[in-house]
């Protein structure tokens, strides 16, 4: 990801632009929660956009303790909110200790659900 990917959805025109052409498209956007800067769920909101942004980078360095760790705020997050969205790779790492954390799931009472399951559900910041 380069700088200027990062911000794009800081330029209100340039994000309203792209919101409505998603828009016309019927599909949903997804914040990548690359910048806390984003424009993107806002101008979302207003525009009617069916929208979702990525609150927790799952595994921001690839090793086990930090995945770990990252695993257990993002269930904090959502037991605190009753929703969250994070973001994780397909790296073989990441994928060993999710799968091993979705198993611990149900006896907590926690879901996953597709992110378009959480659409437009969440605060706008």
């Amino acid at each position: 990801m380069c700088s200027s990917d990062l911000k794009f959805t800081t330029n209100d025109e340039q994000t309203s632009f792209m919101l409505k052409a998603i828009k016309n498209r019927g599909i949903m956007f997804v914040d990548g929660g690359y910048t806390p800067l984003s424009l993107a769920p806002r101008i979302a909101f207003k525009e009617k956009v069916t929208w979702a942004a990525v609150e927790i980078d799952l595994d921001r360095k690839l090793e086990s303790s930090e995945i770990d760790l990252r695993l257990a705020e993002f269930e904090k997050l959502a037991t605190s909110r009753s929703l969250a969205i994070g973001r994780i790779s397909n790296s073989p790492i990441s994928l060993a200790h999710l799968s091993a954390w979705i198993k611990t799931l149900p006896d907590k009472g926690i879901e996953l659900v597709p992110v378009s399951a959480l659409a437009n559900k969440q605060l706008i910041r």
